[in-house]
């Protein structure tokens, strides 16, 4: 009787454990499903896209964003991108660089899209355990990289049109420097050298005609000072562009055309020289444009800053033109040469006109927090 209760209660014994174990298994087949369901929703929310492919490059996974970039899709082949096409293959290695080369984590290249076309995409990618036939699948992660190269193509068009209307402008004040230590002394030599004849001259007409000569001279004297200044002045280079602006108006003021300027909140300022020679240059192109092609009697400037952005308006009472046919203006050299100058500084340029009622050219700017630089 004993041997039959220590029979029973090992028999019970071995059921709790059996039915233990079974539960531990079920417990942990469960805890695996959860995690994969896990991993699957985060896989499924990533911005980047995730691709698994098995070594024949048969796709086992792949999540909405790199389906949305390629279009590939469950069960599909993982095309080689354009790089891995196209290269040279050593004895012994793989086609696929990333698979072959276990020390590159990262990757640039192109790659084919369901569609037929090709994006720029930035890859790198890790490997999961073996299975039980001792296949390894691969994990691709894939960042369209397209965004970055149209940024970094942007800062490089800049960059080149910031060196050439800095050669530009070196170029001006170089010359600006002839003008006004060179030719304006020459100049003025000339000057006292007629003054010197007209004095000892005797012959009234001779003398009228070397008197008409100097006051000649004297007005060209004006005009290649006015060229000098307007070439390069310099209150620009002592950063004060609200002067500078002032006196541009002033010089570029007539009987018929009257240049006002104004300035809200901007003093105190360290105009960074770059900057103040682009916004001035901009403004000289707009007032010439509207008295030269506009016929423009009353023209304004306005600077003006509000926190961190800096906002210049030229307005005019000109003729204007229709909106459609800006694409014809934009063409010219002044217009160019102004976009090219707000964006070597990353401001937008905006210009508005209507046919009869004027233009207004507007630069925004938004400056560094140690000022306008």
């Amino acid at each position: 009787m004993p041997d039959l209760i220590a029979i029973d209660v090992l028999f019970l014994l071995m059921l709790v454990f059996l039915n233990g174990t079974w539960l531990f298994r079920q417990r942990k087949s469960l805890a695996r499903t959860r995690q994969s369901i896990r991993m699957a929703d985060l896989f499924n929310q990533l911005n980047d896209g995730i691709v698994i492919m098995d070594q024949d490059r048969i796709i086992t996974f792949v999540n909405p964003a790199a389906k949305k970039m390629t279009g590939w899709s469950m069960g599909g082949i993982v095309p080689f991108c354009e790089y891995c096409q196209k290269r040279t293959i050593p004895p012994g290695e793989r086609r696929c660089l990333l698979a072959d080369d276990l020390s590159r984590q990262y990757f640039e290249s192109q790659i084919a899209t369901i569609q037929g076309g090709l994006i720029n995409v930035g890859m790198s990618r890790t490997f999961l355990d073996p299975t039980v036939d001792g296949r390894r699948e691969m994990v691709i992660t894939i960042r369209d990289t397209t965004a970055q190269h149209a940024e970094a193509a942007l800062r490089l068009t800049r960059q080149l049109a910031q060196r050439s209307l800095e050669i530009q402008d070196e170029e001006r004040s170089r010359v600006s420097l002839e003008l006004h230590d060179g030719i304006t002394q020459d100049l003025f030599s000339i000057q006292l050298g007629i003054e010197h004849v007209r004095r000892n001259v005797r012959d009234p007409a001779l003398k009228d005609q070397i008197t008409a000569l100097g006051g000649r001279l004297a007005i060209i004297q004006d005009d290649v000072r006015i060229l000098s200044h307007q070439l390069y002045p310099a209150l620009l280079q002592e950063r004060n562009l609200p002067d500078a602006l002032r006196s541009l108006a002033q010089s570029m003021s007539t009987s018929e055309c009257h240049i006002d300027v104004t300035c809200a909140h901007t003093e105190g300022l360290d105009w960074n020289i770059v900057m103040a020679t682009h916004l001035y240059r901009i403004a000289q192109e707009a007032l010439h444009n509207a008295m030269s092609h506009g016929s423009a009697t009353q023209l304004q400037i306005s600077l003006r800053r509000t926190d961190d952005i800096l906002q210049m308006m030229v307005t005019d009472n000109g003729s204007g033109f229709e909106q459609a046919s800006s694409a014809a203006i934009d063409s010219g050299f002044g217009i160019r040469n102004m976009r090219e100058r707000a964006l070597a500084m990353g401001a937008d340029l905006s210009i508005s006109s209507r046919l009869g009622e004027g233009t207004q050219v507007t630069v925004t700017l938004t400056m560094r927090p140690e000022g306008a630089t």
